[in-house]
């Protein structure tokens, strides 16, 4: 089952926060940059 995260929107499941996933996001970025992750304001 998946959850959103109230905060910020994001969904995740089981160990995975919103924090994990953008950490996850940004070290995507800094391998791919395709991969640029844009902050909400």
């Amino acid at each position: 089952m998946s959850e959103i995260c109230a905060k910020c929107g994001a969904v995740y499941t089981g160990e995975n926060t919103c924090e994990s996933i953008f950490g996850e996001l940004l070290a995507l970025e800094f391998t791919d940059p395709g991969y640029e992750v844009t902050p909400k304001s």
